[in-house]
């Protein structure tokens, strides 16, 4: 499941600011879908330890691995 939150985020990165990448807008749309598919029910929680598990060494994203979820603004 964290796949699918990870390539979503990447198509609403892609579709808000025209690029693609594993940085700060990326971690904030994976944190926005995240946080919508618990408020609407579809899950009760994403294991933390697998957040952002497949983002490259050295980007932004990587940073945040096994972090818990940062609050929607």
């Amino acid at each position: 499941f964290e796949t699918v939150i990870h390539e979503c985020a990447h198509i609403l990165e892609a579709h808000r600011c025209g690029v693609m990448g594993h940085e700060h807008y990326f971690v904030s749309y994976y944190c926005e879908i995240e946080s919508y598919l618990i408020e609407v029910g579809l899950v009760q929680a994403v294991d933390s330890t697998l957040r952002f598990s497949g983002c490259p060494t050295g980007s932004y994203a990587a940073t945040q691995f096994g972090r818990p979820m940062l609050v929607r603004a």
